[in-house]
């Protein structure tokens, strides 16, 4: 970001020049032509001014194209999302407006809708204290926001199962739950284990354990709703925060999930096993003061599931 700060404060230099000195207009030119990153001009009214090579080939315009064009109109008129962006809220808009310099992410558009994310640097022209124009300096930042949605799945999910972690999961029953003190409503959580897991680990090996896990997982995402979040707490515990939900209705979730699984046919060298789960359910309340109150009642329900027998539902 700093660099492109540079490259903002250098091209505005060059524009002094060019204005003074007719002829170093084309080394100058030549000097912008050659930087790294889309650099490109407008006037106090936001058209283009100017626009340099490695702008045109990101934004796949010609010159003649974008030149006294509104950029806003051409580049960013939308948010990612689709939702209109409105010229006033445009960083280059708002610069042109108070000649305040910003650095920010935003969203280009090339001329055939497809978008990308990019690093904005933004400078005021001034002549004295009047903001003539400004310059904006740009990099396509798609490798790095892969990178970084890369780094942030892999702090948030389970390696085996591709489930939140145990992490991701208390974060998110952490905001229901203060959703619920906030709002009101109800959610509930689902506390779940695999009934003599070691068996299976045991008698076909570890690898089997881990198809029942990640066979598991997929279960329990075809069984769920959009909004709802199942996370592996550890070895085969696992958990299901459930918002928006009574707990009538959530028992019949649980007793769903546990059908799935008991029906599912597992076979190991030829050999058929019968995977079971024991699952604990308890309701998320606004008198709840943290989420280890509601962790603590679903636990003690699953544990009454398993003592009265395991591959069953308990309300707790």
């Amino acid at each position: 970001m700093v660099g492109m700060l540079v490259i903002a404060t250098l091209v505005i230099r060059l524009l002094q020049v060019l204005g003074r000195e007719k002829r170093l207009r084309v080394r100058h030119q030549r000097l912008l032509d050659s930087l790294g990153e889309g650099v490109y001009g407008v006037d106090a009214q936001g058209r283009c001014t100017f626009i340099n090579p490695v702008a045109l080939d990101m934004l796949e315009v010609t010159e003649a194209e974008v030149l006294g064009q509104d950029q806003h109109e051409m580049f960013h008129h939308h948010h990612r999302d689709g939702s209109p962006y409105m010229e006033a809220d445009c960083p280059i808009a708002r610069t042109l407006g108070d000649g305040v310099e910003r650095r920010v992410d935003e969203w280009f558009f090339r001329v055939d809708g497809e978008g990308f994310p990019v690093s904005l640097t933004v400078s005021p022209i001034m002549d004295g204290q009047e903001v003539t124009g400004a310059v904006a300096v740009f990099q396509d930042i798609t490798e790095r926001k892969r990178m970084e949605h890369e780094l942030m799945r892999l702090a948030t999910s389970d390696t085996l199962t591709g489930l939140p972690n145990r992490r991701h999961v208390l974060q998110e029953m952490d905001h229901e739950l203060a959703r619920i003190r906030r709002f009101g409503g109800e959610g509930c959580l689902l506390m779940v284990d695999l009934d003599h897991f070691k068996r299976i680990n045991d008698e076909f090996g570890h690898a089997a354990g881990d198809v029942v896990l990640t066979i598991w997982a997929a279960l329990m995402r075809g069984s769920l709703r959009q909004i709802d979040t199942p996370g592996r707490m550890g070895g085969e515990e696992f958990v299901v925060l459930l918002p928006q939900i009574d707990q009538a209705s959530a028992s019949v979730v649980a007793e769903r999930l546990r059908a799935a699984l008991c029906g599912h046919d597992f076979v190991f060298g030829g050999k058929h096993a019968r995977v079971t789960a024991s699952i604990g359910c308890t309701r998320m309340m606004a008198t709840d003061e943290r989420v280890d109150d509601v962790l603590l009642r679903a636990d003690k329900a699953l544990y009454k599931a398993k003592a009265s027998g395991r591959n069953q539902v308990v309300l707790g």
